[in-house]
């Protein structure tokens, strides 16, 4: 079964490393570019408890130039922004006014604990492409233990993005 499956997770898993490796480069080695933009609208973001009562979670804010983003129950009262993103995927790092750098208070895109899961999945997808390649004697365990474990990672990461 092993040597069955071997190259085609080992395909699957360089197309994922790829990726991913793509998102953090654009993340963290990339120049961040830096525009003037105006919020148009924004959206509550409430949780609601068993016993009916709502908390405020966060503020979603739409651009005119078409950037989405979400800060942690802070509403940002100016309309004039300047935002950072980045080049590839545009999301958005930095958040500022004349007055009030918002940066901190980011939690969408990648700002939030998501970050965390794509580092822990970039070290996963590394750490199993090294043993699909030079461990002649990958066993089942071995082999379902890296599908599994990549699998679950992915769908925490989607589940974020979805819901939050």
């Amino acid at each position: 079964m092993v040597e069955k499956y071997k190259k085609l997770v080992l395909i699957i898993v360089l197309i994922l490393t790829l990726l991913i490796n793509l998102i953090l480069f654009d993340l963290f080695i990339l120049p961040k570019k830096t525009i003037k933009d105006t919020i148009v609208s924004y959206k509550e973001l409430f949780f609601q408890g068993k016993f009916g009562g709502k908390s405020l979670i966060s503020y979603h804010f739409t651009t005119h130039k078409g950037f989405d983003f979400s800060t942690e129950g802070y509403f940002i009262n100016e309309g004039k922004i300047s935002i950072s993103y980045t080049p590839i995927f545009r999301n958005v790092t930095k958040v500022r006014s004349d007055e009030t750098d918002y940066s901190n208070k980011l939690i969408s895109d990648l700002n939030s604990i998501i970050i965390y899961f794509y580092l822990i999945m970039f070290v996963s997808l590394n750490i199993s492409v090294l043993y699909l390649l030079f461990d002649k004697n990958l066993s089942e365990n071995k082999l379902q233990n890296i599908i599994n474990f990549n699998l679950i990672m992915l769908f925490f990461i989607f589940i974020i993005n979805v819901y939050f």
